[in-house]
């Protein structure tokens, strides 16, 4: 009996695709983009073809569209219509906090806890005497025990989401009054798929007249990291690449390699 249960773990372990949709940028950053449109646009509607080329990022590729989803997600941002006809501006909520009117502090914490996943996490610990220092704790129990589970690949990002933003708008213990339940992030504004067979997150490039080529390249300890891609491709493509690679840098670097860093 102890083989089949183990047996059927395994089979629904191989069957998850992707973890529950988060924000893949904390608060704090998703904050600093709403500036950057408010700023200019006020609360006008924005093309979203227009954003690519103010935040430097390839059209309509998946980290634009996460950007996006994020500002949605925190209540920062609000859209209309769809594809290359969508249009994005900054929420009333947003305009207050960026313009720290009386209540701004308030509306920032209900930002945090929009995210429906944040707004479990932060209730559940909260009852439970705090959200724990040991990373690894929240890590297990959204593997192991949340429904739907969570994927080990992405399960770190949403942790270091969740953890800088709670930060960042300055939520305790004891708080009890932020959350509603939460909203959960779109579904069309979460093109990245992070699965159990591919470890390698996948993003949208404009299609290249080059050839598709096979790049590999050492890395210590004898390791090596292999990237295939279209070639040679354009540089604002190679752009939105770096942009991806870096903000999905918890997906790839250890918590032990980070501890080393403050450590040094």
């Amino acid at each position: 009996m102890a083989e089949e249960a183990s047996d059927k773990q395994e089979e629904a372990t191989s069957k998850r695709t992707r973890s529950p949709n988060f924000p893949l940028i904390n608060l704090e950053k998703a904050l600093d983009r709403a500036k950057q449109v408010y700023e200019r646009d006020k609360n006008h509607y924005v093309p979203i073809v227009l954003l690519h080329e103010r935040w430097k990022y390839q059209k309509m590729t998946g980290l634009l569209l996460q950007m996006v989803a994020a500002l949605k997600a925190y209540g920062l941002a609000e859209d209309t219509g769809s594809g290359t006809k969508r249009q994005v501006r900054i929420s009333e909520v947003g305009r207050k906090i960026i313009l720290k009117t009386p209540g701004a502090e308030q509306l920032l914490r209900e930002c945090a806890m929009r995210p429906r996943i944040f707004a479990h996490l932060w209730e559940k610990y909260r009852d439970e005497g705090g959200v724990p220092a040991d990373k690894g704790i929240i890590k297990h129990y959204l593997v192991f025990e949340h429904e739907p589970p969570f994927n080990e690949d992405s399960v770190d990002a949403c942790i270091a989401s969740f953890s800088e933003t709670i930060a960042f708008a300055g939520i305790g213990d004891s708080d009890k009054a932020y959350t509603q339940g939460g909203v959960e992030v779109p579904e069309e504004d979460m093109p990245i798929r992070t699965e159990q067979k591919e470890r390698t997150p996948q993003t949208v490039l404009e299609k290249s007249k080059g050839k598709v080529k096979t790049f590999t390249f050492p890395f210590t300890g004898g390791n090596t990291v292999t990237l295939q891609m279209p070639h040679p491709i354009e540089s604002s493509d190679f752009k939105a690449l770096m942009d991806l690679l870096k903000a999905c840098e918890p997906l790839f670097v250890s918590a032990s390699s980070e501890e080393d860093k403050s450590d040094g």
